[in-house]
């Protein structure tokens, strides 16, 4: 016998060496959802029913000289309303069906049926995310291009922009991709200010501010068509929250959750079926209220 060539290894001692699964679980990283939270929520006009909201818009109208201490007659403003229209007609659902076979042999540390209901909850309450940053894209007023970064004179376009259109300075947003925000992050003129204590509730976890106007950072951010081939455009935005507006529907005497979560056991599966979903509808309100920030997107 050989000392050190046939001792025990790994090998030949594999039926005694267990494989041990971990008392937890990596579960899946989330982008930030702000977009529901931030734009106009139209859903208690359908609280009661009904699947298309009508919103009149009001138009301005004109001051007209009047002839100082003459009996003629007023003009009259006869001006053209113009009428939005939001209509729910987009349903989501994420479901999953969990046998008591498999829920008894499953680790029960993972708490595998709620972390997989809230995934299933998360996933669906995106859809309504993605569907508002998608209108971004429909904005007419454009700043950048699509093989450009992001820089201090197209910032300044943005908000430019919206000054001339009249837009409240409060309430406004800058929707950016990440790499955008560290773009910025990389001017030398200025500094992305952090947040500060007291900022708007709706958008806590923005992650600083350029001119005084809250950065969201997010992820689900889309790409458009670039001038180049190889390049798409980034289609970032900055905007006020008038700009964008959703409803979301749910069945009558339900809660106002924006996604429903339910559960019902199956005995014919032997099995609890489990569904989150939403029903919704998305429109771009103001059109002046917001603009397309487009950059590269590598």
């Amino acid at each position: 016998m050989a000392l050190g060539s046939d001792h025990t290894t790994q090998a030949t001692a594999i039926a005694y060496i267990p494989e041990i699964w971990s008392e937890k679980l990596n579960d899946f990283f989330r982008a930030n959802l702000k977009a529901a939270s931030f734009f106009e929520d139209w859903s208690a006009d359908i609280a009661g029913g009904g699947d298309i909201i009508r919103r009149p818009n009001v138009s301005e109208m004109t001051a007209n000289s009047f002839a100082f201490g003459s009996l003629t007659q007023v003009t009259l403003n006869a001006p053209t309303h113009g009428l939005i229209s939001l209509t729910v007609n987009t349903h989501y659902e994420t479901s999953f069906l969990l046998q008591d076979d498999v829920l008894a042999s499953i680790k029960s540390s993972y708490g595998a049926q709620e972390v997989w209901m809230k995934n299933a909850g998360y996933t669906t309450a995106a859809t309504l995310e993605d569907a508002l940053l998608a209108l971004f894209a429909s904005f007419s007023t454009v700043v950048g291009a699509s093989h450009l970064s992001l820089n201090d004179s197209n910032i300044r376009a943005g908000l430019q922009a919206l000054d001339i259109a009249n837009v409240p300075q409060e309430d406004r947003a800058w929707f950016l991709y990440p790499q955008q925000v560290w773009e910025v992050m990389g001017i030398n003129k200025y500094s992305l200010l952090t947040n500060t204590a007291g900022a708007d509730p709706v958008l806590k976890g923005v992650v600083g501010t350029l001119y005084g106007v809250p950065v969201v950072s997010t992820t689900r951010i889309g790409v458009g068509t670039g001038v180049a081939s190889t390049k798409g455009s980034r289609l970032n935005a900055v905007a006020h929250k008038s700009a964008l507006a959703f409803a979301v529907a749910n069945p009558v005497g339900m809660s106002a959750n924006k996604v429903r979560l339910q559960t019902q056991y199956l005995q014919e599966y032997l099995g609890t079926l489990v569904t989150a979903d939403v029903i919704f509808g998305v429109i771009e309100n103001r059109d002046a209220s917001g603009v397309l920030m487009q950059t590269a997107s590598v």
